[in-house]
């Protein structure tokens, strides 16, 4: 089923600009950039910036209220996040460009060809050995907008170990 993304494209030597989309930016990437930029200062990384933005965004879109609660838990917050619209130069600009489904790196690919090579499913840094997740869930991040606060916080908490797998694999 998900064919030629099975595997991530070869990562890039120290990249400096990462970039999370998702649908909407309001949920995954801008807790994936909020995350990612907290795990930078954490780890002590020097000269790496992250951004956000979702391909069917609509500017000014807040994060929705279970976003906002579930968050805090991971230590960073989303309080005043709006929506940003995914704009060519941001992926022309990036490193790496990091999605949470296997369908948006296929919508992706489709309409910046050129840059296949800065593809990254999320979902494949992250491990699954102690969780007990289906093949969806190697291949996706699940989208919880609309759902219970506890969803927000199963989807944060697997954003959290692919990031976690992301840096180890990146800034070792």
């Amino acid at each position: 089923m998900y064919g030629k993304f099975e595997k991530n494209p070869p990562i890039p030597p120290s990249p400096k600009y990462l970039l999370f989309i998702c649908k909407g930016n309001i949920c995954r990437s801008p807790f994936a950039e909020h995350l990612a930029r907290k795990m930078i200062l954490d780890r002590g990384i020097d000269g790496v910036s992250v951004d956000s933005a979702g391909f069917e965004a609509v500017s000014k879109n807040n994060s929705p209220s279970e976003a906002v609660k579930s968050a805090p838990r991971f230590g960073i917050s989303l309080e005043g996040h709006s929506a940003k619209a995914l704009e060519v130069s941001m992926i022309e600009r990036a490193d790496m460009v990091l999605v949470m489904e296997a369908a948006h790196r296929g919508h992706l690919a489709m309409k910046f060809p050129i840059n296949n090579s800065k593809l990254f499913l999320l979902p494949l840094f992250c491990d699954l050995s102690t969780a007990s997740t289906g093949k969806y869930f190697q291949f996706n991040v699940p989208d919880p907008y609309g759902q219970a606060e506890g969803e927000f916080t199963d989807c944060y908490l697997q954003i959290d170990r692919c990031l976690n797998g992301l840096f180890s694999s990146i800034y070792k």
